[in-house]
């Protein structure tokens, strides 16, 4: 509550989750259905953002964008989270060999520059928000179970869980009870930084046409149906462009805000 960086961002962030969710419902268009007898209309009171080359409402179709883009780059981080962090977790309470081969595995993830990984498996997999979730999950893995594996092998060392186990706590306890909770700051922190950049390359992939697919709307496509406006109607594009921002800061502000408060080591506090 003392940081105003934080309390902007969690602003900003609740507030663009719940114009996304409730606030194609408030304005009386439709996101899909084309108006041919309104294109290219200017902005006005009926129309803020103008309308599109099909007459549809610009800031319709950025509200509604708004959920397709959310849900995908919250389930991708979802998805990359339990992914690395579960299997960064596995790798040292299993076996040495389990170790090296994850180790060795997420290795040859990270020798493909992350952008261009999303880009070929979404592609292979045919574009659209499953094979972008899929495709970015898969690329934020290795970051997670980097970060996972560290802390990890870190908490296993540490006095009171070391006690526990030699208590005859079962290993599964001791984990859950004793290593996990420390663990989770850390790994929060780096899952809003996931989750902020996982926005901006689902925009980028449906902006290059191979994301989420016409005529679904997504803050992407938006700003690509906004290509031809820029001379005539710039605001088409700067609405969308705006708020794709808005909510990347949000989130990386957050993530920041979070690891700024918890600027100890985390398992000094345990």
């Amino acid at each position: 509550m003392r940081n105003a960086r934080s309390l902007t961002a969690t602003a900003v962030a609740l507030l663009l989750v719940l114009l996304s969710l409730v606030g194609p419902w408030l304005l009386p268009y439709d996101a899909l259905q084309p108006d041919y007898a309104n294109t290219y209309a200017p902005a006005s009171a009926a129309h803020l953002l103008g309308t599109d080359a099909l007459g549809r409402d610009v800031l319709t179709r950025t509200l509604a964008g708004g959920r397709t883009s959310l849900t995908v780059g919250l389930l991708a981080t979802a998805l990359a989270a339990v992914l690395g962090g579960t299997l960064g977790v596995l790798s040292q309470v299993g076996p040495r060999w389990l170790d090296a081969v994850l180790g060795r595995a997420f290795d040859a993830l990270l020798a493909f520059p992350g952008f261009l990984l999303v880009l070929l498996v979404a592609v292979a997999l045919g574009g659209g928000p499953l094979p972008l979730v899929v495709a970015m999950g898969v690329a934020g893995a290795p970051s997670m179970f980097r970060l996972a594996r560290g802390l990890a092998r870190s908490a296993a060392r540490l006095a009171h869980v070391e006690a526990a186990r030699a208590l005859g706590a079962r290993s599964l306890r001791v984990w859950v009870r004793h290593a996990l909770p420390g663990m989770l700051a850390p790994l929060a922190v780096q899952a809003g930084s996931l989750f902020s950049t996982f926005l901006l390359v689902e925009a980028t992939l449906s902006y290059l046409g191979v994301g989420i697919a016409l005529p679904q709307p997504s803050w992407g496509n938006v700003l690509q149906d906004a290509r031809g406006l820029l001379l005539r109607q710039p605001w088409a594009a700067v609405g969308p462009g705006a708020v794709l921002l808005a909510a990347a800061w949000s989130v990386q502000a957050l993530a920041d805000g979070w690891q700024e408060r918890d600027d100890r080591p985390v398992f000094d506090r345990v």
